[in-house]
This record gives structure tokens, C-alpha cells and sequence, in this order.
């Protein structure tokens, strides 16, 4: 998500925004900082850095701006765990779910 944020914006904003822009939900953080950041190789030499954050929404359905994303799935933790493709977002989904499950 770094990658799309404005040079005004901070992280929590562009989350924020990225969220409203691609599912057409108004959506409130858990908290104003990452739960987690994943870093990683892309082509060309470049690092891709992933700000993640846990935010929820209520009363809304989410609907994929497909100029944006090929869609939107909500799931419950277990059945997301089984569709994610990258074992690093599976592991930062469980981090979550361990942390949201000892507050």
C-alpha cells in the first residue's frame, strides 16, 4: 500500500482510502499503525512494502470497483486462510487472528 500513497497521507489514511476506493466501504481502523509490514522482492530489483492493517466495517456491502480489483470476498478466518495464495499473507492473517483473539 505504500506504493499508492499520496506524499500528504499517512499510511492509516491511504488504507483508509485504498479501502473506500476499491470496495466502496467506509470502513474504521482496530488501530492507527500496521498490525503488520511484509517486505519483499519484485522485478526489477525493487522492494514491495506491504502496510497491513485490521479494520472493520458495519450496516455496508462490499462491492469491487473492478477498475481496481477483480473483487471482493468476505470470509470467515478459516476459509480465508484455505483461499490465500501467499503463505506470508496466510501468516500475517494468523498473527492477526492470534492478537484480535487476545484483546
Amino acid at each position: 500500500m505504500e506504493r499508492f500513497r499520496s506524499a500528504h497521507e499517512k499510511s492509516y489514511e491511504t488504507a483508509l482510502r485504498e479501502i473506500r476506493e476499491e470496495t466502496g466501504v467506509k470502513a474504521s481502523l482496530h488501530a492507527y499503525v500496521p498490525a503488520m509490514v511484509d517486505e519483499y522482492p519484485i522485478a526489477g530489483g525493487d522492494m514491495k512494502r506491504v502496510s497491513w492493517f485490521v479494520a472493520q466495517y458495519a450496516d455496508q456491502t462490499p462491492a469491487a470497483d473492478r477498475t481496481q480489483v477483480l473483487g471482493v470476498l468476505v470470509l470467515p478466518i478459516d476459509a480465508a486462510l484455505r483461499t490465500l495464495t501467499y503463505g506470508s499473507t496466510r501468516e500475517i492473517l494468523r498473527k492477526v487472528d492470534l492478537q484480535l483473539g487476545a484483546a
